[in-house]
């Protein structure tokens, strides 16, 4: 109680006796009940105010005054006056009853403002708790012993999906899938509870799995053991924890994609706490390894002498540097790298590790040092070098072409290459050149241009498109080199090309009219003989025939060596690659000159050594021209004695033989300074043996080139009058067996068995004739025609299977009639052509059938030739 309201108490008494005093001064009739109905108010109320201390007190005052009252109104006052006494006694009683019924009231309603207070702190707390506990973003639950859920919190609804009434009927097992309760731990151990949070797998109303991380203990609630669980629902923090792997494992396999070094080094030791196969070079490396030990296999820092030191660029600056530094492998050999450093910070701010990418640079340096070698190479290149942008303007020039053009480099960059342009070539040619680098190729060729004073010079041009790392042009460079002089060389030598270029076709051309003007008159001679010697002739009669026609063999050979000759020189002479029998093309050589060698009573033998294969695959017509050659002119001058041909073998592995011949004479030797003109064309070693001897002097040079067509060579040893040997080699492989070729028999009723219509267009009156025989005995008549104009008019009039085609005939040759028929004759009445000519150079058939014509049959016309041809010739419908 305050002072204010103590001291108002005090004066509302004594206002009350002060009443109680006049009241009973004005009412002494009545003095003691009057005294005693009035104090009673003031005790009242002092009982009201104070208690029972104040009433008590209050109703001693009263009586004191009561008595004071009474003994100034009487004169005195007895104390032992029954009605002093019993009012006395009730003022004393009124006063300790009425204070203590107002204590008892006063200490009934304290309690009860006392108990609603604490009453509503309770609520109030109860409220802050509840929130606190609903507010919590973990689950909550609050469990018997046994397991029974007897509380939770909002969270755990929002959690698991059930009221918290549904709650209050389950037990712990109900959140748990079956598959994880094994997993829970027992609840009533305390031991088991005190332990760190563990992970699990709950269940929600709806049957979804989810992760939780679990920790619970045992509390005293009520006198009672309760379990407080918290469950905190981890679906989020796996999912950042499972991302947060993903993108360490991706960071970790980028690190390690890397194909070039990647670290992190701590700043205190140089120690390396993480490196990728790159760098640990595809091994495990030891904790505690240092950069320097690793990078540079030493047992201390680099002092960044020689190239600044990354590690401590990056502290200096405390930001990323780049740094070209150098590296030793474990040969220590120098490796290039351009470091990348980035600092990595703690938390007081200072460099505590530093990340860094190195990339291999040793290519590059080298690159750099190969690029400089050739910027040196092109500013000293004799040939002249111009870059130009993708519109032609240029962008550097070498020395040589200032040299070349006269153009200063100044005067030269931003100028179009134009400006050198000589006006020889037209557009079409720039254009093509356009077109072929816009393409992305490369043009090649040769420009003539105009220097700065006018004249003109040729260039071997090489212009290059130059593309960067996607593709794009963006340059071309253009590589020349000064032709001027070896152009004017190459015009030279194209005159004096053009010029044996008309030598050798008019040579050619003498050749091949010299062949058809001999050839012509030959096959006359040729065929009559041979027909005559079909005739019933006299002993005489016989050998003049024999002896002409020996002759014509003998004319015939040197037409044909001229012509051999003449396709050697040409290279033109092809080789056959056929088996044969080596003995059998020996013993073909032999009996060819037999006659000959009888004559001069001299004896031809052959010996095959051991070892030697039997069968080979070469050229069997070009080997036993070689032999006949040889061996006629053994017997040419030989008088007297054998001629030995001998035959050896060479083996060179891959199955290939080398053949060795040698054809041994007893004649009359070649003078030794003599033996070097033996092989050269037109050449014989004396002028008077060809007076005595015959000959065209071609049969040996005609013999070497042969021998050295197939791989081989030829020699001779000879002493002059003691006679000769002559050798040669040829490379053949081994064959096991030859297919046998069928010869072709004289068929005198071919007419009969293949009746065909004949044609023949011959202006030569001889060859008609001797063509209308051999035709005859055959079983064929002809039809004649002079030329290719009566070619075609016996064409259009009657239908003929066969025409034997003449090449040479005037008016219209055989070219031009064979052509008109092809052209302008339906496929129906076309004839089966065959070239029948004294053209027999190389390479004459396949001319003449690509000219239309289906055979070729060359004169002096032979019987199995002519037979061959008629017989691929079929009747037409």
């Amino acid at each position: 109680m305050n002072l204010k309201k103590y001291v108002s108490k005090i004066a509302v008494i004594f206002l009350l006796f002060l009443i109680h005093a006049l009241v009973f001064s004005f009412s002494f009739n009545a003095i003691g009940l009057i005294g005693i109905v009035l104090a009673t108010v003031p005790i009242i109320v002092a009982a009201w105010a104070f208690g029972r201390v104040g009433g008590g007190v209050t109703a001693l005052l009263a009586v004191l005054v009561n008595l004071v009252l009474v003994s100034q109104v009487r004169g005195g006052v007895d104390v032992m006056e029954p009605g002093i006494i019993i009012g006395s006694i009730y003022l004393t009683l009124l006063g300790v009853f009425a204070g203590w019924t107002t204590d008892k009231d006063r200490q009934i309603k304290k309690e009860l403002r006392e108990r609603k207070e604490v009453e509503q702190k309770l609520a109030q707390a109860e409220s802050w708790y509840r929130s606190i506990f609903d507010g919590v973003n973990d689950a909550i639950f609050v469990e018997s012993t046994r397991g029974d859920v007897l509380d939770v919190n909002m969270r755990a609804c929002e959690i698991f999906g059930w009221e918290r009434e549904e709650f209050l009927t389950k037990t712990v097992w109900d959140m748990v899938p079956p598959e994880y309760q094994a997993l829970v731990p027992d609840e009533t151990n305390e031991k088991n509870l005190l332990k760190e949070p563990f992970e699990t797998v709950n269940i929600r109303s709806n049957g979804e799995y989810f992760p939780v991380s679990v920790s619970g203990r045992i509390q005293m609630i009520e006198n009672r053991k309760r379990l407080l669980v918290v469950v905190r629902d981890i679906t989020e923090q796996k999912k950042i924890e499972n991302e947060l792997k993903r993108h360490h494992q991706f960071l970790s396999h980028v690190i390690e994609s890397f194909s070039q070094p990647f670290y992190v080094v701590n700043v205190e030791d140089y120690s390396i706490e993480i490196a990728n196969s790159a760098a640990r070079r595809d091994k495990a490396i030891e904790s505690a390894t240092t950069c320097y030990s690793l990078t540079h296999q030493r047992e201390i820092p680099c002092q960044g002498k020689s190239a600044p030191c990354p590690l401590k660029e990056v502290v200096e600056q405390r930001k990323a540097v780049r740094v070209e530094h150098i590296h030793h492998d474990k040969n220590g050999k120098i490796k290039h790298f351009e470091i990348h450093g980035y600092p990595i910070f703690n938390a007081r701010g200072q460099v505590h590790q530093m990340i860094e990418y190195s990339l291999d640079i040793t290519e590059r340096k080298n690159a750099e040092a190969e690029l400089h070698k050739l910027s040196r190479a092109i500013t000293q290149s004799p040939t002249s070098v111009v870059i130009t942008d993708l519109e032609g303007r240029i962008e550097y020039v070498n020395p040589a072409f200032t040299k070349v053009t006269g153009y200063t480099r100044e005067e030269a960059l931003t100028k179009n290459p134009r400006i050198l342009k000589s006006g020889v070539h037209d557009a079409a040619f720039y254009k093509n050149i356009w077109d072929t680098l816009i393409a992305g190729k490369v043009w090649h060729g040769e420009l003539c241009n105009k220097n700065k004073a006018g004249d003109f010079f040729w260039e071997s041009a090489s212009i290059s498109p130059v593309a960067n790392s996607e593709g794009d042009i963006t340059h071309y460079v253009s590589v020349k080199e000064d032709i001027t002089k070896r152009k004017k060389a190459t015009l030279e030598l194209e005159k004096a090309k053009d010029a044996a270029e008309a030598a050798a076709k008019a040579k050619a051309d003498f050749l091949a009219n010299m062949s058809h003007e001999i050839r012509t008159p030959l096959n006359a001679i040729y065929g009559m003989t041979a027909l005559m010697m079909d005739t019933p002739l006299n002993a005489e009669q016989e050998d003049f025939i024999t002896t002409i026609r020996s002759g014509s063999d003998t004319l015939l050979s040197v037409i044909n060596d001229i012509l051999d000759f003449s396709k050697i020189e040409a290279g033109k002479m092809k080789l056959e690659h056929q088996p044969f029998s080596l003995s059998g093309c020996v013993e073909d050589a032999i009996a060819l000159l037999t006659e000959n060698a009888t004559r001069k009573k001299l004896k031809l033998v052959y010996a095959i050594e051991k070892g030697t294969p039997s069968v080979v695959v070469g050229d069997i017509t070009r080997l036993r021209q070689i032999l006949v050659n040889l061996l006629n002119n053994a017997i040419k001058f030989t008088e007297e004695g054998d001629i030995v041909v001998n035959i050896r073998s060479r083996g060179t592995g891959n199955n290939q033989h080398e053949l060795v011949f040698s054809i041994r004479d007893k004649g009359i030797g070649i003078p030794e300074d003599k033996i070097g003109k033996l092989f050269e064309s037109f050449s014989q070693v004396d002028s008077s043996t060809t007076r005595k001897y015959g000959g065209t002097g071609l049969g040996l040079a005609i013999s070497r080139e042969l021998a050295e067509k197939m791989g081989g060579t030829m020699w001779v040893e000879s002493e002059e009058g003691k006679g000769s040997t002559f050798f040669f080699t040829i490379l053949v492989e081994e064959a096991k067996e030859i297919k046998p070729k069928e010869k072709t028999k004289i068929d005198f009723a071919l007419g009969e068995r293949n009746p065909l219509r004949i044609l023949l267009a011959e202006d030569n009156l001889i060859n008609q004739k001797v063509a209308q025989k051999l035709l005859e005995r055959l079983g064929y008549s002809i039809d004649i025609a002079k030329n290719g104009i009566e070619a075609l008019d016996a064409l259009k009039k009657e239908k003929y299977d066969v025409v034997f085609m003449d090449i040479q005939m005037p008016e219209m040759d055989g070219d031009e009639a064979t052509k008109h028929i092809r052209e302008n004759f339906t496929l129906e009445k076309q004839p089966y052509i065959i070239a029948m000519t004294a053209h027999a150079l190389e390479g004459d058939r396949e001319k003449y059938i690509a000219r239309g014509m289906d055979d070729y049959i060359s004169k002096p016309i032979s019987v199995e030739a002519l037979i061959g041809a008629l017989e691929k010739a079929s009747p037409r419908p």
